[in-house]
């Protein structure tokens, strides 16, 4: 999609949802619960069989799919590896893709996933006792609510777009510095708004307002404010790169499919509202189109934070 073609799809949109629907959308812990559910089939039969739901990183010029996939679970391997970290513990570990690789790769490492979605859990819980992994314990909990307190100190803690979801991402990078123990590190993998987006046309913010409630959202996040955050809680020493160049094929691709539901949104509207498609469907459906504009034109990004206690 490029700047012209915005303002139609936006127009698609509108038609398909009502114009007042972005007010009203919702992104509540039983919602994302229900997202990643119903999500989780299409991500097995379209993305991931193994059950990853993060974009892959890849080069900028060739490079696999499921090698792309691996990316965050090898850098984290050689964080673990180089500082001898023994507890590992991940936010919003899905069916466990990358915790279990982790701990198979790790066997003297003790690693928690915790998650807000059952079903996923169950899910996770039985593919470790399948690998016959016993370094790594699941808990359900949601990290907006938790206490620091609820878990032993641990060397290393990572999200992978899962802390988008935080309704507090101030409290949450404060418990998780309270957690981790010295030379202990937080690494987030995780998209933002960038400083451009502050001052986007009126089209670009309501793009970004479907983005948002497309992956279910609550509150828009920006990369120097994240950035703050840390800092401010006590962080030594944050480093980021930017890997959005090494995402945006994979979106554009997903862009590509989405558009297929837009052709004719009085038929799509109809499969909304008698439940034949999802509206968890459809909202992924919106970031899917309206992320690779926000990326190309950098009103977003993706990057990789790592602080150190």
């Amino acid at each position: 999609m490029n700047q012209s073609e915005l303002k139609t799809y936006l127009d698609k949109t509108d038609a398909i949802i009502g114009k007042d629907w972005l007010q009203n959308a919702t992104s509540e812990p039983s919602e994302i619960a229900s997202y990643y559910t119903k999500l989780r089939k299409f991500y097995h039969k379209m993305h991931s069989e193994e059950g990853a739901m993060h974009f892959p990183i890849k080069p900028l010029e060739g490079g696999s799919h499921a090698e792309g996939l691996m990316f965050h679970v090898n850098d984290l391997d050689n964080i673990i590896k180089k500082n001898n970290y023994k507890r590992v513990m991940e936010f919003g570990c899905g069916v466990g893709f990358n915790i279990i690789n982790l701990a198979r790769m790790n066997p003297e490492v003790e690693f928690i996933g915790y998650d807000l979605t059952l079903n996923n859990l169950i899910k996770a819980k039985q593919k470790a006792r399948e690998r016959r992994l016993e370094n790594v314990l699941f808990r359900k909990g949601n990290f907006d609510t938790m206490q620091s307190s609820d878990f032993k100190k641990q060397d290393m803690i990572f999200a992978i777009e899962a802390l988008c979801h935080s309704k507090d991402l101030d409290a949450v990078i404060r418990k998780s510095h309270e957690i981790l123990n010295p030379n202990g590190r937080m690494v987030i993998f995780d998209g933002y708004g960038t400083q451009k987006s502050r001052s986007a046309d009126d089209n670009t913010l309501k793009a970004a307002d479907y983005f948002s409630k497309g992956f279910f959202l609550p509150n828009p996040q920006y990369l120097d404010e994240t950035l703050s955050s840390t800092r401010a809680t006590g962080f030594e020493s944050v480093l980021v790169k930017d890997y959005t160049q090494n995402i945006l094929s994979n979106f554009v691709r997903f862009e590509d499919g989405v558009k297929l539901i837009f052709r004719f949104p009085r038929l799509t509207r109809l499969l909304i509202k008698f439940r034949i498609l999802p509206i968890e469907v459809f909202r992924h459906g919106l970031a899917g189109l309206y992320g690779p504009f926000l990326l190309k034109y950098e009103y977003a990004g993706y990057f990789k934070i790592v602080a150190t206690k």
